[in-house]
């Protein structure tokens, strides 16, 4: 008779979470993972980054919408786009979220940005 064994790499949970631990959030639009684990949410509060144990609530300048994220594991930066708006968070020297607009670079262009970035892609 032969022994057969099975290694499992990971687990998968669910696990439900109420709207008012998450500030009600109405919709979500996109997500992402980073190669630390972390979990990033565009939604209508904001971008809500969940790192197993904690959730915070990030802003973008002028929108509270964010309906992208794109995570770049190679810069470490997390692109996110909502309403006339369009940047990256990445972390400082203590692990917050920065927020970077790239508006500028777009409005100075013959290009203008579209209401709303509904998708990013990194090429």
């Amino acid at each position: 008779m032969k022994k057969v064994s099975f290694l499992f790499s990971s687990i998968l949970i669910l696990i439900g979470f109420s709207n008012a631990l998450l500030g009600n959030p109405v919709k979500y639009s996109a997500s992402g993972k980073d190669k630390k684990g972390n979990v990033y949410f565009a939604n209508n509060n904001g971008l809500l980054q969940f790192d197993g144990l904690f959730w915070r609530l990030y802003s973008i300048n002028n929108s509270i919408n964010v309906r992208s994220v794109k995570v770049d594991n190679v810069s470490g930066r997390i692109y996110v786009g909502g309403y006339n708006e369009f940047g990256y968070f990445k972390s400082d020297a203590s692990g917050e979220l920065i927020y970077t607009s790239l508006n500028g670079l777009i409005k100075n262009s013959k290009n203008s940005l579209p209401d709303y970035i509904w998708k990013i892609h990194i090429i």
